[in-house]
């Protein structure tokens, strides 16, 4: 049995619609034409998710993130909806929106300034460098619209984040875009490694692209004015010990991945594959009985997470790779105990 169940979730991750405005190299939209059939702009409707995430369902959920594997969570026509169900129905919880930043318009992002303003509720933007650079892997988001966007959500008091994913051609401009950031009011600025353009197994090691992390000095700035305090909860339950070499970063956060069609899984990295004929995926959906009993139209949660399918995937880790039914790749690639993590660096210090 997957050990997480409704009354111990304590973060969800929404993947809200399959629809973005820009085309990223090597992302799954680009790359993967098995799943080019799919993108049909599906979105998860707002009646579905006031009728399925309540707290009565889910008594802990203290943290909810949007940050689409197929589309940009701005791109929902309920975005500010959707928000303002989450924060009456569960008072402090944490918002995280990850987004390129080049959608919609100003009266919106003003509206989101407003609903995401301290340092529990924030918004992500996605920029990879500067204005003669953001574009070589954000391509299509328009810098002006990107900039008057996060111009406006900032001013109306919303707490804005920068990731800086590092690559070749912008690693010269982290310190120019650190201190642009700075300028701009952006309450953190941090740098990820691309995975991109790369093939991970395990002796996989993410390129650093001769930025040297370790010397990086953080900037300080005042967020005292955004301080909201977390809620509170009772002790966690214990889960069992865990003796295979799969690290599940999702169990230790208490997390599950809603994708834009109701479907559940284990996290995005499993949902991710939703459209690309995993084959173990696929007859792991056969034996529990079809994609159907893991899907929020049929189904709550609390009887999802108990269905056979999280049971094959648990399962699965203490099987060879090589079993045709045997350990779930997607697991392999990002969770096994040797393959390496990503590195954040924050250059801003809070």
């Amino acid at each position: 049995m997957w050990p997480l169940q409704a009354e111990d979730v304590e973060w969800l991750h929404f993947d809200l619609t399959n629809i973005c405005n820009a085309k990223c190299p090597e992302c799954v939209r680009e790359i993967d034409n098995q799943c080019w059939p799919f993108l049909d702009k599906t979105a998860l409707s707002l009646d579905l998710i006031k009728k399925r995430f309540t707290i009565d369902q889910l008594p802990r959920l203290t943290h909810v993130k949007f940050c689409g594997s197929f589309g940009d969570p701005l791109t929902h026509p309920n975005i500010i909806e959707i928000i303002e169900h989450f924060i009456s129905e569960w008072p402090g919880i944490e918002i995280g929106i990850a987004t390129n930043g080049g959608l919609k318009n100003v009266d919106l992002w003003t509206k989101l300034g407003k609903l995401l303003n301290s340092n529990l509720r924030h918004i992500i933007f996605g920029i990879d460098g500067l204005s003669d650079t953001n574009h070589m892997y954000r391509v299509g988001v328009n810098w002006k619209k990107l900039e008057e966007n996060f111009t406006a959500f900032i001013e109306a008091g919303g707490y804005a984040q920068w990731q800086f994913i590092v690559f070749d051609h912008n690693k010269h401009q982290v310190f120019d875009a650190r201190d642009y950031a700075i300028e701009k009011g952006f309450m953190r600025f941090y740098l990820v490694q691309s995975h991109r353009n790369e093939n991970i197994d395990p002796k996989y090691n993410p390129k650093n692209y001769d930025v040297d992390y370790k010397k990086i000095e953080p900037v300080k700035i005042d967020s005292s004015k955004f301080h909201e305090t977390k809620r509170e909860l009772p002790p966690r339950k214990e889960f069992p010990k865990n003796t295979t070499d799969i690290d599940c970063q999702v169990l230790g956060h208490r997390d599950i991945m809603i994708m834009n069609d109701g479907s559940v899984y284990p996290c995005c990295h499993i949902g991710a594959r939703m459209y690309s004929n995993d084959l173990k995926i696929e007859a792991w959906h056969k034996l529990a009985g079809g994609k159907e009993v893991s899907n929020l139209h049929n189904h709550p949660i609390g009887e999802i997470l108990n269905n056979d399918f999280f049971k094959y995937i648990y399962a699965s880790w203490e099987k060879a790779k090589d079993d045709p039914l045997g350990k779930c790749q997607a697991c392999i690639e990002t969770c096994e105990k040797k393959v390496a993590r990503d590195i954040l660096t924050d250059l801003v210090e809070l």
